[in-house]
């Protein structure tokens, strides 16, 4: 993987969801700042679709490692519910990606939605287990997940904008895609 290409993406993407996320928000009476789409997730999924096996844990870990950084909560910064949310969803789609057209952008959008809802529920079940020691008091778990759900339908729907130009500029990183032969084909 072209590595600097991959850390301008990020960078770039980590601003959208810094800056544009709050303007794209859409009003939830379950989160404060409304549903907002997670642009980094997007990026993450197409890390997981187009990579190896290894490379993909290691650029979506650096992915989570980032938006913990940038995800602030009521009591600090907790780094770790991401990274470890990202490392299981990337996980989740190398494991699927065998029976899926990488290459599709339709395929973008489920599993956006699908490998998101393994991160957030990571993510929510960490934060949870440390709100039951030294949480928020006004944290609640079951407003967060449907915050988080609908936030990933938004991302899901927005991923499909976002297939197409990333799937273009696929030969840019510079991944080694295999070319694998399943059971039914012969030499």
């Amino acid at each position: 993987m072209n590595w600097p290409v991959y850390a301008l993406t990020a960078y770039v993407l980590l601003a959208f969801q810094t800056g544009l996320a709050d303007t794209l928000a859409f009003p939830s009476e379950y989160a404060s700042g409304g549903i907002q789409p997670r642009f980094i997730l997007i990026f993450a999924i197409f890390i997981g679709l187009s990579a190896s096996a290894t490379t993909a844990i290691v650029s979506c870990a650096i992915l989570g490692f980032t938006v913990d950084l940038i995800a602030t909560r009521a009591n600090g910064t907790v780094i770790g519910p991401y990274t470890l949310g990202y490392i299981a969803a990337t996980y989740l789609l190398i494991q699927l990606r065998p029976m899926l057209f990488r290459q599709h952008p339709l395929t973008f959008a489920p599993m956006t939605f699908l490998c998101g809802l393994l991160a957030h529920l990571i993510v929510t079940a960490v934060f949870t287990i440390r709100y039951w020691y030294d949480g928020p008091p006004d944290y609640a778990p079951v407003n967060d997940l449907i915050t988080r759900t609908l936030s990933l339908l938004y991302t899901a729907a927005i991923a499909l904008f976002f297939a197409w130009p990333m799937i273009k500029l696929t030969p840019l990183y510079g991944f080694r895609i295999a070319k694998t032969q399943g059971p039914w084909r012969k030499n």
